[in-house]
Formats: structure tokens, C-alpha cells, sequence
């Protein structure tokens, strides 16, 4: 009853004197989306109402006695405030007047960003992490297609990928090679908290996210296991109550053609809302394939799409489920056969067939494919236990399949194929209870996180007449003349299956010493168990030679892959990680408007196998076991905001890893190996100035040095035992980037009074990366600039736009990915210059707003 009293007693003077009850929404003009922490206010008056998350309002004023003219104002950051005007009569008295508005976004004001670095929503400028936000509206303008585009504009980060199942993410300079999925990222995969353990599943087209936020640094206290650089998670738009939907259509040249669309509807009011996304991407192959039998496999066709629904049974509960299904069936060709650097072609190519920039490719497989497959689904449900405390639950089923098969040496010459078949099947979940961390002097987050995983592949390596001089060659270099016949073939094939659990506990939080310091600290127990069935056999391997000589003359039993276990009885082995990881730091906010952070964190990245095809007989070392390796990260960084017009944040760190795992492709073999130690060093500046009404720049610098300070392992070009130590201490890391440069400028300018126009140009300079260990100059990706623009014309409001686009308008080639074998090199080139200025591509979107029925 004691709730009942302190209603009346708060309500009793507007019982006794007529009132008159203003409500409504507040929602932004250019997508409908409602808007958060809108301030609704009577001016001349002490009537503040504050919007909540549906953006809706309301405001109880006394009744007047004779007609009067209230002036509403409605104000948001980043938005031009609205002033109304409401006419109240006597006669309204007890009456609900209704006032939706709409707010048009201010260009001389920067919007609040949120993040969630602490798995809570927080604006961007109070997180004391290194952190980069892309919301929908940015990676419109920039043109993002793709999860591999999205992180382009990040400092320090480098993407690449030779197939879309074959991507790499180097954040910090600290990157997994694709080649082995035995070997898991070192860069946290997140959508919409779900993680993704392998990028074979993560790099898809993009259809509806809401935002994407790049996390730099370890953050394993929160994020768990291998996130020693740092996190990338996308964050997908989620359903609303409201009617509305968007169509986006592509075209362009190498016959491209994309579209996505999204329809949200109001199932039941402010209840239960249902939200429909989907995407089809067909493009033909930017690299030119002479083979007119193989062409048509060369390109993109992708579709799939996401079903989501959102259900609010009561004010303190919130369900929100999820489905997505999307598929690749083509891929292009992109790795091209390169002379070795001795200049020698060891396969007998012609000299017009060896310009691996000239984006041409010469294969004579026939019988060559690409296709991948994922879906799943997961349930989020937020319980409001009171006003602080919020209970979640979040669980996710995710399967993914990929198959190819492509011309091994990337020649006319009849060498060989290579195929890879490989699943990943995982069920998580979570369960967490935290606080809000705005405005609280003691802020916690505590959970328990479960992943089980289930991981399979197999490889297929055939060898035919084409490379029989190779072998003989090789076999000549160590004093064994061998003579392969004319119809030569061989051919290994491996299979593999991982299961892991892991199992973890965390806890993180920040205290408020004074209302301007505060101490930041986390804790994470990991226990995680992981084996793996392997074997592997070969085919019409034929010994020439009696046992006990050092070679037995089939060049895959001696270099390749010999026998090892078999499918009834395979190879088996297990690992166990049990580790402690956690992060300690403080942020001092010298005025509302500039923080100042130092942090300290320990991460760690699992154990795992070497599930390529391996040349060694010797059950030890076949599917060899890797250690985990772990790091420690130091960091200072600075957060500044001037006249909500300038953004300035910078952050330098020194990193110092020991175990490193690197995968080595060389010689013969792809191993996996442990660096012992790895150290460096680097900085990060972010700047976003607002100039005028019509021009903001967006700058972004990166500098970073990271080399191997202890690296042994036996030399990959060793063909017989005993094999030579060599170190690699000073080479700079794998995918490391001494520099990264970002800038992009922007131009705005109204067109009459119903239409604007925004010029937009995108350069990215990315220095030297080193795409293997060894620092193989001709194998780099050389200091390169790309240029994109894009040009749009669009009504008043963006409900309908037009754009021209172009990317890569300078024709920069360089190499993305490159790796050496005994038969030479082979290499993948970027896209080339993909531009309507220059091909008529032409882009078109609608929006339609209110859309009753679908």
C-alpha cells in the first residue's frame, strides 16, 4: 500500500487543479528511427520531459484558464533543435494532447557514438579503451559492402583475402594466417555478441547493421579468449515499433549487380515488432581468366538473408531472437603464379604468362568450384531485475561449410589441384548480470560463458606430369637422380575433426575515487579443453627405392604428405588450457570534455593443431600440437571532444608477446610454429572536425613496430633431416604494417530547396606489410594508396538518393596475400579500379517510411 500513498501524495496537486497531458515521439527525419534522451521542454517553464527508448514522451502541465500558446522545444546532440507551438484551450482540461516530431541531424554538431567495450551501451568518449565506431550512416558513405570493406578505415587494421572464406584481420599487427583452420584468430569475431572463432564464416556481404566497432588491445577480460588484438563486432539493426522499409539497388561494371532491402512491421503495438533483411551480390571476375572453360566459375554470387524478431512482454523484459541464411556459389580467381626471385621458372610457363599485375590468370582445370554455406540462429533475452541491475542471456547456434577446388600452381601447365572441404559447427551461451556504468559510482558486470565447437576439414593435394620436373630437380639438389615417368601422378589427401569446450567466469567493473578518477579493473578464468582425430594417406605413391635408403623416390612420401594413421584409425591427441587473464587501469576526466586513460592487460590465445598436410611420417610431429601463446599490453590514450565540432583521440601501447603462433608456408610444408618472444611498440590518432555547414574531415594515423625478438624453428627448406635451425629474431611480424593513413574529406551543399549533394572522397595509405615471416621483399605488399569517392544527390530528407561511386580510382595494384613453395611463388593482387566514372555504375536507393503492409 506504501507504493499507492507516495502516488497519491506525488500526483494530489494535479488532482486539484486541471491539467492537460502533452505526449508523443521523437524520431530522426532521415530514417524514422526513434530517438534516445531527446529533451522535451515547456519553455518558460520547469516542464523537462526526457524521451525514452521507444523515443516516446510525455509532460503533465496545469490546465489553463484561458486559451494559451506553449512553446515546445525539442532538443538532441547532434541535432537541430525544433521549436512548436501547442495550443491548449480550457476546455482540454484531463485531455491528452498528441505531438509527434521529427528531428533533422544538425551538421555542425557531432552525434554521441555508442559502444559497448564494457558489453553495456556507453557513449564513445567516456570508454577508456582505443575504440573506432561505424554507424549505418558511415558505411554508406563509404560505400561498405562487405564485413572485409568495413574495417578499412580503421588505424592499424589490414584486411585481405584471397577467397571470401579465406580472410585476414591484422589489428596491432597481430593477424592469423587463413591457410589453416586449425589455428584460430587473434582478433575477436563478434555479431551481435555471438563470437565467430574462424573468419572462413565471419567475411559475408553486409545487409542491415546498425554499427561496427573495432576494439584495439587485448580484451579478454569481458570478450574471453583470443582476443589479443583487439575485437571486431558488428552490431545488426534490431526490429522497432514502427511500419518502414528501404530498398538499395547496384549496377556497375563487370556486370555487377547488388541489391538489399529491409521491411520492419509493428506486429503488435509497442509488443512485439518483426524485422526482414536481405542481400544478392553478382559480379563477374575482376582478374581475366583466359580459360574460357573455367571463366564462368570466376566471380561473385552470393544471397542470403535475416529474420528478427522483437518481443517486450513488460517494461522490464526484453526477447529478441534471430535467424540468417546466406550462401556463396562462385569466388573469384585471384592468385596468380609469380617467378620466384632466383628468376627461375621451375614449371616450364611462358614469359607472357608470369606478370602476376597484369591481372590475368592462366588455369587449365576444368572442374574447378567454390561455394559456402551458413546459418543459425540466437536468443537474447534482458531482464530489468530493478532499477539497476539487468539479467541477460544470450544463445547462438551457428554451422558453416566451405568447399573449393582451384588449379594448384595457377599455370597452363597440367601441375596439380588443391581442394579444402571444411565445417565449423558451435553452440554458446552466456549468461551475465550487470549495472549501467553513465553516472554510477561503482559499476560491475559479472558472467559465465560456455562455447562447444566442433571443427572439420579435409585436404586434397594431386600432383601431376606438369611438376615431375620439380621433383626431379629436387631430388638432383640432394645427389639422388630420380626419373618420374611422363604419365605422373600422385595424390594425399587429409582428414581432421577438432571438438573443444571451453568453459569461463568474469569479472569487471570500475569505481569512482573522486567524480573525476576512476579505477578500472577485470578478471577472466578460462578453462578449456580441445582434441583432435587426424590421419592421412596418399595415393599411387609408388616406392622406387628398397627401405633404408633416404628417400623413397615418390616425391609426395618424401616431401609431401606420407601415410599417417588411417580413417578407421586416426591420429589422436588433446590439450588443456586453464588460464588467468585480467586488465587493471585508471581514467582521469581533466574537464567533461577530455579523458585521459592508462591500462594494463593480459591476454591469451588457445593451443591448437596443425591440421594441413604435413610431410612427416613421425606420429609426433604430424598434426602437431602448437602452445598458446599470450601477451601483455600497455597502454596510454587520450579522449577530446572541443564545441561538439572536434574529435580528437590518440592512444600509444607497447605490446610484448611470448609463443606467438605463426603458420609458415615454405619449402614443402605449411607447420604451425611458436615465436618465443615478440615485441613493439606503436601509436593511434583518430581526428573528426566539423570546419563549416558544408565541409567535415574524418583523419585517421597508425604507426606500428612489431618484429620477432626469438623465432627458431628447423629451415621449411631443408629437404632431408638433419634439418638447420635458423632464427628469425628482428623481422617484423607477419601482417604488420609499419604505417596506416586514413583521410576523408567531405562536402555538403544543398541543391534548391528539396534536394543536397555530398561529394565524398576515401584515401587509404597503408605502408609496407610482410606477407610472410621471412620478410620476402617481392612477396610484400608494397606502400600503396587507394582512392575511393562517391558522389550523391539526395532529396531534403534521404528518403530518396542517388549516387555515383567509384573505388580504387588510381588502377593501385599491389599484393594482398603471397606465399612460396618449392615449385615457385604465388600471389593475389587487389581489385583493380571499380569506378563509375569511368563504366556508368549507378546507384540507387528509395525509402519508404510508414509502410503499412508488406
Amino acid at each position: 500500500m506504501k507504493r499507492y500513498y507516495l502516488f497519491l501524495l506525488f500526483f494530489f496537486p494535479f488532482f486539484l487543479n486541471a491539467q492537460v497531458i502533452i505526449q508523443g515521439t521523437v524520431k530522426d527525419l532521415t530514417n524514422n528511427e526513434p530517438l534516445i534522451g531527446a529533451f522535451i521542454t515547456l519553455k518558460g517553464t520547469t516542464y523537462v520531459a526526457v524521451s525514452d527508448t521507444k523515443g516516446a514522451y510525455y509532460i503533465i502541465t496545469p490546465a489553463p484558464k484561458e486559451p494559451q500558446k506553449y512553446i515546445l522545444v525539442i532538443s538532441h546532440m547532434g541535432y537541430r533543435d525544433k521549436f512548436e507551438v501547442v495550443d491548449v484551450l480550457p476546455i482540454d482540461d484531463g485531455e491528452t494532447i498528441f505531438k509527434d516530431f521529427t528531428l533533422e541531424p544538425d551538421p555542425l554538431t557531432l552525434k554521441d557514438v555508442t559502444v559497448t567495450a564494457n558489453k553495456v551501451e556507453e557513449e564513445l568518449q567516456d570508454v577508456p579503451i582505443a575504440a573506432t565506431v561505424l554507424d549505418a550512416n558511415n558505411l554508406e558513405k563509404r560505400t561498405v559492402s562487405n564485413t572485409e570493406e568495413a574495417f578499412q578505415s580503421v588505424p592499424n587494421l589490414v584486411t585481405d583475402a584471397y577467397l571470401p572464406s579465406r580472410s585476414t584481420f591484422s589489428l596491432r599487427g597481430l593477424a592469423s594466417d587463413f591457410t589453416n583452420i586449425g589455428v584460430e584468430n587473434s582478433v575477436g569475431l563478434y555479431i551481435d555478441d555471438v563470437y565467430y572463432s574462424r573468419s572462413f564464416n565471419f567475411n559475408q556481404t553486409l545487409m542491415d547493421i546498425q554499427r561496427v566497432e573495432v576494439l584495439r588491445g587485448p580484451q579478454g577480460t569481458l570478450f574471453g579468449k583470443n582476443t589479443v588484438g583487439g575485437v571486431l563486432h558488428i552490431i545488426t539493426e534490431k526490429p522497432k515499433f514502427g511500419n518502414y522499409g528501404a530498398i538499395e539497388l547496384n549496377a556497375g561494371n563487370f556486370q555487377y549487380l547488388q541489391t538489399r532491402a529491409k521491411a520492419n512491421v509493428e506486429l503488435v503495438p509497442d509488443k512485439l515488432a518483426m524485422r526482414v533483411s536481405g542481400a544478392f551480390r553478382k559480379r563477374d571476375g575482376w582478374l581475366l581468366e583466359r580459360n574460357k572453360d573455367v571463366a564462368d566459375q570466376n566471380g561473385t554470387l552470393f544471397y542470403g538473408g535475416r529474420l528478427s524478431l522483437l518481443a517486450k512482454p513488460s517494461d522490464r523484459v526484453e526477447i529478441f531472437l534471430s535467424g540468417n541464411y546466406t550462401t556463396d556459389e562462385k569466388a573469384d580467381f585471384t592468385i596468380d603464379y609469380k617467378v620466384p626471385d632466383d628468376s627461375i621458372n621451375r614449371l616450364p610457363v611462358e614469359p607472357d604468362q608470369t606478370d602476376h599485375f597484369d591481372r590475368k590468370v592462366n588455369q587449365n582445370e576444368k572442374d574447378v568450384f567454390f561455394n559456402r554455406e551458413s546459418y543459425g540462429a540466437m536468443g537474447r533475452v534482458d531482464i530489468k531485475l530493478d532499477e539497476i541491475h539487468t539479467f541477460s542471456s544470450i544463445s547462438a547456434y551457428n554451422r558453416s561449410t566451405s568447399a573449393f577446388l582451384r588449379d594448384f600452381d595457377a599455370t597452363t601447365v597440367n601441375g596439380g589441384v588443391f581442394g579444402k572441404d571444411s565445417g565449423i559447427e558451435t553452440f554458446s551461451q552466456e549468461l551475465r548480470i550487470s549495472t549501467p556504468r553513465k553516472n554510477r559510482k561503482l559499476f560491475y558486470i559479472a558472467g559465465l560463458y560456455f562455447l562447444k565447437e566442433k571443427i572439420t576439414n579435409r585436404d586434397t593435394l594431386a600432383a601431376k606430369e606438369g611438376i615431375a620436373p620439380v621433383w626431379e630437380a629436387l631430388y638432383g639438389s640432394v645427389g639422388i637422380p630420380v626419373d618420374l615417368p611422363d604419365t605422373y601422378l600422385e595424390a594425399a589427401q587429409n582428414g581432421s575433426v577438432i571438438n573443444s569446450s571451453s568453459y569461463a567466469a568474469y569479472l569487471g567493473g570500475s569505481y569512482e575515487i573522486t567524480s573525476r578518477v576512476r579505477i578500472n579493473a577485470g578478471l577472466r578464468y578460462t578453462y578449456e579443453t580441445k582434441d583432435i582425430e587426424y590421419w592421412q594417406r596418399c595415393f599411387n605413391c609408388t616406392p622406387a627405392f628398397p627401405p633404408g635408403f633416404p628417400v623413397t623416390g615418390s616425391p609426395f612420401m618424401d616431401f609431401v604428405a606420407p601415410p599417417v594413421a588411417s580413417e578407421a584409425a586416426p591420429l589422436q591427441k588433446d590439450t588443456i588450457n586453464s588460464v588467468l587473464t585480467y586488465n587493471f587501469g585508471m581514467d582521469f576526466k581533466t574537464t567533461d570534455n577530455v579523458l585521459l586513460y592508462i591500462n594494463f592487460s593480459r591476454g591469451f590465445k588457445a593451443s591448437g593443431f596443425n591440421v594441413g598436410l604435413t610431410p612427416s611420417a613421425n606420429f609426433e610431429r604430424a598434426a602437431l600440437l602448437f602452445k598458446p601463446e599470450f601477451i601483455n599490453s600497455y597502454e596510454v590514450g587520450l579522449k577530446l571532444r572541443s564545441n561538439n565540432r572536434y574529435q580528437f583521440n590518440a592512444a600509444a601501447f607497447v605490446t610484448d608477446f611470448r609463443n606467438k603462433q605463426e603458420v609458415v608456408a615454405a619449402g614443402s610444408r605449411i607447420s604451425v610454429e611458436n615465436a618465443n618472444a615478440v615485441q613493439g611498440q606503436g601509436i593511434e590518432l583518430e581526428f573528426t572536425g566539423i570546419w563549416s555547414r558544408f565541409f567535415r574531415t574524418e583523419v585517421a594515423l597508425g604507426a606500428l613496430n612489431l618484429k620477432y625478438q626469438d623465432f627458431p624453428f628447423d629451415d621449411p627448406n631443408d629437404l632431408l633431416p638433419p634439418f638447420d635451425q635458423i632464427n628469425l629474431s628482428g623481422n617484423r611480424a607477419f601482417k604488420a604494417p609499419d604505417a596506416t593513413f586514413k583521410l576523408a574529406p567531405e562536402i555538403h551543399t544543398n541543391i534548391g530547396h528539396e534536394l543536397k549533394l555530398m561529394i565524398r572522397g576515401d584515401l587509404n595509405y597503408v605502408g609496407r606489410v610482410y606477407n610472410d615471416i621471412f620478410n620476402t621483399k617481392s612477396l610484400s605488399r608494397d606502400p600503396s594508396t587507394v582512392l575511393n569517392a562517391r558522389l550523391q544527390i539526395s532529396t531534403k530528407h534521404e528518403r530518396f538518393s542517388l549516387a555515383l561511386w567509384g573505388k580504387n580510382l588510381t588502377n593501385t595494384t599491389y599484393i594482398q596475400h603471397a606465399w612460396t613453395f618449392i615449385f615457385g611463388d604465388h600471389v593475389a593482387v587487389n581489385r583493380p579500379e571499380w569506378s563509375v566514372l569511368n563504366c556508368g555504375l549507378i546507384f540507387i536507393k528509395t525509402a519508404i517510411s510508414d509502410l503499412v503492409a508488406i
